[in-house]
């Protein structure tokens, strides 16, 4: 089926794309379809709705979310005959992404060996850093940057079309993937105040979390994508190696 816009969103699982998924959404004025994990290997999400319709009326724009991709083998999942076609990788920091991806209160336990995890990590970071190309029209939304600043939001927002009071922080946490690894929906509504860059002290100790501290190339990717935010990094990897 063609449709006037597609939006594709990449990213890790438990990186905060469900929640740019639906700031997006909130903020356009059409109908839109969602087609959610299009690459899921994992068995436990065949019961969850991969397609959703949001909105009253026979939707003219698609949004399609790939999660840990197998790079870039999993973009043939992604063909289309979409009049305007838009990308966007969504990155959340190394360490509270995998801290979010570790067991808590038994739930949303997403088991990838830490090297492949920080393998994934890298070859999105070096997509939207140019050094690979397999990706035309891409936005890249840092996801740390997305829930701190406003006129970054502004900025992104308007790169993406989007209308309304978008560069308001995003307050949902959305029932898709079940809300936050630790809090769940508590903070539906008021999502501001979530610790989400606290995640890690949680896992300090965790051999995952040394796996992803230790890898300098990872540090080095990271420092191109972070900005002003990278030596807040550099403090909780030295934190983590202690």
């Amino acid at each position: 089926m063609m449709y006037k816009r597609e939006y594709r969103v990449i990213s890790p699982e438990r990186g905060g794309h469900h929640a740019v998924i639906y700031w997006i959404t909130d903020h356009t004025e059409e109908s839109v379809r969602f087609l959610r994990h299009l690459n899921v290997r994992i068995e436990k999400w065949s019961t969850h709705k991969h397609n959703v319709l949001l909105g009253s009326e026979k939707a003219t724009m698609v949004l399609k979310s790939l999660v840990d991709p197998i790079w870039p083998k999993d973009l043939q999942l992604l063909k289309t005959d979409s009049e305007d076609v838009r990308n966007i990788i969504v990155l959340r920091d190394p360490f509270n992404l995998m801290a979010s991806r570790l067991p808590v209160h038994g739930q949303y336990i997403h088991i990838l060996h830490p090297k492949e995890f920080v393998k994934i990590y890298k070859k999105l970071a070096r997509e939207v850093l140019g050094d690979t190309m397999y990706l035309t029209n891409l936005t890249f939304v840092c996801y740390n940057r997305w829930v701190t600043e406003e006129n970054y939001r502004r900025d992104v927002g308007g790169e993406l079309n989007l209308v309304g009071s978008y560069h308001e922080q995003y307050q949902r946490v959305v029932s898709t993937g079940g809300g936050s690894s630790f809090d769940q929906r508590e903070y539906d509504g008021r999502a501001g105040q979530m610790k989400v860059f606290d995640r890690w002290k949680v896992y300090r100790d965790d051999y995952s979390l040394k796996v992803v501290a230790r890898d300098e190339e990872l540090m080095d990717l990271c420092s191109q994508l972070f900005g002003s935010q990278y030596e807040l990094l550099i403090s909780i990897r030295d934190q983590i190696l202690r």
